[in-house]
């Protein structure tokens, strides 16, 4: 856990809310408009086991299984 909290970076709001009203069109749960904002900002895909998230098409959204074997060989586990 001290590893993936040591890789957390904030991103300040004012980097994503110019998105804030295209997330909101997507998101079918209206809280989770700042991950969508922030991808779309960074251009990146969301980690994220939500359907509800991954019925919108304009972020990839991976599920933890898909991560896992995206990455499968390179992951360590101890």
């Amino acid at each position: 856990m001290n590893i993936v909290l040591a890789n957390i970076v904030q991103i300040p709001a004012d980097k994503y809310l110019a998105f804030k009203h295209k997330a909101l069109e997507l998101t079918p749960d209206r809280d989770d408009w700042p991950f969508l904002a922030l991808a779309l900002s960074l251009s990146c895909p969301i980690w994220s086991n939500d359907r509800g998230m991954k019925g919108q098409t304009e972020v990839r959204v991976c599920s933890t299984g898909e991560l896992v074997e995206c990455l499968g060989p390179k992951l360590t586990f101890i």
